[in-house]
């Protein structure tokens, strides 16, 4: 149920007809306690009595979902938070103040998202971008996207002050890290925001404007924190989710920062030299998130410099370097990137991909004692985004899978073979033309 701003009133929301969905209109219907909807639910405060059919709805739909397939796995994720069906049910038919009555108040969340949308409107940083499509949709979340450089450029000045050489400006490297999290935003906004801009359209009281002009009326309108709070207010669990995008960015970052500020010596003696690295110019996310949303970065400095960040242990790609000294000293003609571990964490070379192999039987040579090094070692997902073509040498940039336990008792043999590595050029890439592992990394 959604609040509809009165007291004692509800809001049903349920899946409306066909018609209703192609037209994009989100169906509501007033209502008060103990009323029946125009949709058929019987929409009442949580009485301990039997549920309503709109919770258990609610709750079809959560056990029709491919992670509960199984009575059993349904009953333990229940048996996780010391829940049973029933007293879910009852859960699912709380009102707002029923469930704040329940919690002790209002969840630090949502005290924490008021707060930041009650002050003055707040521009994103000039120099942040996001080539994703619905960009503007990033606006929603300018007063979380503010708090959050802020605490990174109160940080990195304080870590300015106690590490003079610490590889970054702390004057921009808030706006130069924050196309990360715009992106990030983005893609959680954008659904919503295209369903409320087709709502927009439909409710034209006069006629229809341009498309261009409704678009930029739409998103100017959203440029106040009291319009974007009410967005994010019709959508409570978009809101909890973007200021926790918002929040956990801001911890990593400051992280990456201490970092870089802990490491700068060290990253100048393996990566450089010794020469200088100069100042972060751009903080380039990729892959996965893991641990509270932390990905690789590819960290590049003005020096022209880029090293790759890990924010997690390396100890594997360490040692892996390490063996392949050791078998290269023993006549193999194998490439590893350099690594510098450290504790949780670790940074490592970019190679960037070459467009050709070379010599075309060499690097064959190299590819096939690659293969029978990943095979020992019990490798697998080694495709084209996990190896890079640099100076003639296939190079693995990622190394999460190697010792890959077997998960069956019985794998097929394609799984038991070096196809299982997944190193070998796919019939997709041989027909296209394009070389095995030409990607960057």
């Amino acid at each position: 149920m959604r609040s509809s701003g009165g007291p004692g009133r509800w809001t049903a929301w349920a899946p409306g007809s066909t018609s209703d969905l192609e037209r994009g209109i989100r169906p509501r219907w007033p209502c008060t306690p103990h009323s029946t909807c125009a949709n058929g639910w019987r929409c009442r405060p949580g009485t301990g009595g039997a549920a309503s059919d709109r919770a258990r709805w609610r709750l079809t739909r959560w056990r029709e979902l491919d992670a509960f397939t199984g009575t059993a796995l349904w009953t333990e994720r229940l048996a996780a938070d010391q829940l049973d069906e029933p007293e879910l049910l009852r859960l699912l038919d709380d009102t707002p103040d029923q469930l704040r009555h329940r919690a002790g108040g209002d969840p630090g969340w949502i005290t924490a998202l008021h707060h930041r949308y009650a002050g003055p409107v707040a521009d994103l940083p000039l120099e942040a971008s996001t080539d994703r499509p619905m960009a503007a949709a990033a606006v929603i979340a300018a007063p979380l996207v503010a708090h959050a450089t802020r605490q990174v450029t109160e940080h990195a000045r304080r870590l300015a002050t106690a590490t003079p050489d610490a590889p970054f400006d702390p004057d921009t490297v808030a706006a130069v890290t924050v196309p990360g999290l715009l992106s990030e935003l983005v893609v959680q906004l954008s659904r919503a925001a295209v369903l409320e801009l087709n709502i927009a359209r439909l409710h034209e009281q006069q006629p229809p404007a341009d498309p261009a002009e409704r678009f930029h009326t739409f998103f100017a309108r959203l440029r106040e924190p009291a319009a974007a709070l009410a967005f994010l207010t019709a959508y409570p669990v978009l809101a909890r989710q973007v200021l926790g995008t918002a929040d956990r960015w801001a911890v990593r970052t400051c992280e990456l920062l201490d970092r870089l500020a802990a490491d700068a010596a060290l990253l100048r003696h393996t990566f450089t030299g010794g020469a200088p690295l100069g100042v972060l110019t751009a903080a380039d996310e990729t892959g996965d998130p893991h641990h509270g949303g932390r990905r690789v970065l590819l960290a590049r400095f003005s020096s022209g410099t880029t090293v790759v960040y890990r924010p997690r242990d390396v100890a594997v790609e360490a040692r892996y370097a390490d063996l392949v000294t050791w078998l290269n000293e023993r006549g193999a003609d194998l490439r590893a990137c350099t690594v510098v571990a450290r504790p949780g964490y670790g940074w490592a070379e970019f190679l960037p991909a070459d467009t050709s192999t070379g010599d075309a039987a060499a690097y064959a040579r190299r590819r096939g004692g690659l293969l029978a090094l990943l095979y020992a070692l019990g490798a697998t997902d080694f495709h084209d985004e996990n190896l890079v073509t640099h100076g003639g040498h296939p190079v693995p940039i990622d190394l999460e899978t190697l010792f890959t336990p077997a998960v069956t008792e019985r794998r097929s043999a394609v799984a038991d073979s070096v196809l299982g590595v997944g190193a070998l050029p796919t019939g997709d890439a041989v027909a296209a033309g394009r070389p095995a592992a030409a990607r960057g990394g």
